[in-house]
């Protein structure tokens, strides 16, 4: 797992078909995390508003960008997905 950190990153999260997978990522146990996390709980409607979207729009504010590191989709989110060379899993990928 070491090999996905970086402690220059609060947020380590991959992309996804549709923006990013907020059910894998690795986070810094600190305060930015921690208020991040509250502030997608607090937006987080989940019936009107699933936490995937809530994440969107908390990565979208301009402090974030400096806290996370967003891979690309295969790196720890592969799946098969027909016509999808991007995000198909290939053997050696983590998940």
């Amino acid at each position: 797992l070491e090999r996905f950190l970086n402690d220059k990153y609060d947020l380590i999260i991959t992309r996804d078909s549709n923006a990013i997978n907020s059910g894998h990522f690795f986070i810094r146990n600190n305060q930015w995390s921690r208020d991040f996390l509250m502030n997608v709980y607090s937006l987080a409607d989940f019936r009107k508003l699933l936490e995937n979207q809530a994440f969107i729009l908390e990565l979208n504010k301009p402090e974030a960008k400096s806290h996370t590191k967003i891979f690309a989709q295969r790196v720890f989110n592969s799946y098969i997905m027909p016509n999808c060379p991007t995000c198909n899993y290939q053997k050696g990928d983590f998940i």
